[in-house]
């Protein structure tokens, strides 16, 4: 009789963790760029420290080790001049990971004052795969969440000059505000989709670590509708505002936006 294989006992899809789209990220430069570029290096080296042992103790074949060597000095600086390129990219996905995670720990506290979080919202544009940090739906209405974790010197601040935010003092940026407002716009096609509901999704910019000018604040807000702030300041901002959403529709647009995760990361195996 043919042994019946044994399987994971785990059939669901387990919620979607804060910064898991970046986690991914991490395990594929390791998987698909770390250990492929090591092995070739590895291999090198060692054909031609195999080389040198027949060089040694003798063969009866003809023997390169110097032309070995050479060859797998090419591709050992080559292979170490590749790892410090993804080693900052890497570097660069962990720290957006961490500030994520952070965000996301912060963001499960508002569970107490009738607020639901999703994290990591997988999406996909035109064949672009992308991810929305986090989705709050409570009864003060539906944000979208992006996350920025940028590394700082000390005393830095973040401002708004001319329609570009000024990070530090050098580095001007106008992305990110439209990129929070785009992640609000997919975030109200999904909710119209799966509950033929119109509803309003307001963009939330956090940044980790830094100091947000408060003038900055007020008119990144007045010309774009978009909240910027420290994520230590978010539970003030949104206890100020109004309850416009009842718990039912709050659980209606949870149930929406969870349905929506689940079928992407079906996707996503696939």
């Amino acid at each position: 009789m043919k042994k019946e294989q044994k399987r994971s006992p785990l059939k669901e899809e387990s919620p979607r963790l804060p910064g898991q789209y970046l986690r991914n990220k991490i395990n594929e430069i390791i998987d698909e760029e770390f250990f492929p570029a090591y092995g070739v290096a590895s291999m090198a080296i060692l054909f031609a420290a195999q080389e040198w042992i027949y060089f040694i103790f003798g063969t009866s074949r003809e023997l390169h080790p110097w032309a070995f060597t050479l060859i797998a000095a090419i591709i050992s600086i080559g292979a170490y001049t590749y790892f410090l390129k993804i080693k900052k990219k890497a570097q660069n996905y962990r720290l957006g990971y961490e500030g994520e995670v952070f965000v996301g720990q912060l963001l499960e506290g508002f569970r107490t004052k009738g607020f639901t979080p999703i994290h990591d919202v997988p999406c996909e544009n035109n064949g672009r795969r992308f991810n929305i940090d986090h989705v709050l739906i409570g009864p003060k209405g539906i944000f979208a969440i992006e996350t920025k974790t940028w590394r700082k010197k000390w005393g830095e601040k973040i401002n708004y000059v001319n329609g570009r935010l000024l990070i530090g003092t050098h580095v001007h940026d106008s992305e990110s505000i439209f990129q929070a407002q785009r992640n609000a716009k997919w975030i109200e096609g999904v909710l119209f989709k799966h509950t033929g509901t119109h509803v309003p999704v307001s963009p939330i910019i956090l940044f980790p670590g830094w100091y947000v000018e408060k003038i900055a604040t007020s008119e990144v807000k007045n010309e774009h509708s978009v909240l910027m702030l420290n994520p230590k300041f978010l539970d003030g901002d949104l206890d100020v505002l109004p309850n416009i959403l009842n718990n039912e529709q709050v659980d209606r647009f949870v149930s929406a936006i969870s349905a929506y995760v689940h079928g992407e990361a079906i996707r996503e195996k696939d």
